[in-house]
């Protein structure tokens, strides 16, 4: 308990809604439970999840101790439960923040501004994917070689303001086209032209991270 520098991931399942929409209650209760019980086992045990509706946080203890330890677990994590939602076809948006957090689980209480920013932040973004910040782009920049294999420099899609580059997650490994694009699809259902943007987005930093590969350009 209490509020402490941390380094958290604010996640969002994009279409949720929508897409549990047409089940009765008891069906809508099934698949949320079984969404929430494949997100924590693709956690770490060191990184802790809380979730509500539609909205997923992953955070750790303070990092005034073993702070690269808990900055790479959380990474290592938000990449594999990001791997998940498309495997579950529910695909999340989300970003990667360090910064004041207050958490107290028997209370169900999350606070902070780095929660703050990193919903503002990451509800800015037009695809699924999951951005780091400015602050968490710092820590990465001066720790290339330890982070290499789970972030890369992107020019991440928004809805508003210039397009800049950041790091993202690399989720892309083993993965395939299809699958990514299957995630956003609704069966039966003609797809609205918001969902279709985000899936253009997001597929496309799949083709650009899988043709850089190709070639070398990791």
């Amino acid at each position: 308990m209490g509020e402490y520098t941390n380094i958290i991931c604010y996640l969002d399942i994009l279409g949720f809604r929508k897409k549990i929409l047409k089940y009765g209650i008891g069906e809508k209760i099934n698949i949320y439970d079984n969404i929430i019980s494949r997100f924590q086992k693709a956690v770490l045990r060191t990184v802790y999840m809380a979730w509500f509706s539609d909205t997923i946080i992953l955070y750790t203890e303070n990092l005034n101790r073993d702070k690269d330890v808990k900055i790479v677990r959380l990474i290592e994590s938000a990449k594999a439960l990001f791997r998940e939602a498309i495997e579950l076809r529910y695909p999340v948006r989300g970003s990667i923040e360090i910064g004041t957090f207050y958490h107290e689980k028997k209370k169900q209480a999350y606070l902070g501004k780095a929660l703050i920013d990193a919903y503002e932040f990451a509800n800015n973004h037009e695809w699924a994917g999951i951005t780091c910040t400015s602050n968490v782009n710092r820590y990465i920049d001066s720790n290339q070689e330890r982070l290499k294999n789970l972030v890369r420099k992107y020019a991440v899609p928004a809805k508003r303001g210039k397009v800049e580059e950041f790091n993202v997650i690399n989720w892309c490994a083993g993965m395939s086209r299809d699958k990514v694009e299957g995630a956003f699809k609704i069966p039966d259902e003609d797809m609205e032209w918001d969902v279709q943007r985000k899936m253009n987005n997001t597929v496309k930093y799949f083709d650009d991270v899988t043709r850089d590969c190709s070639i070398g350009n990791v």
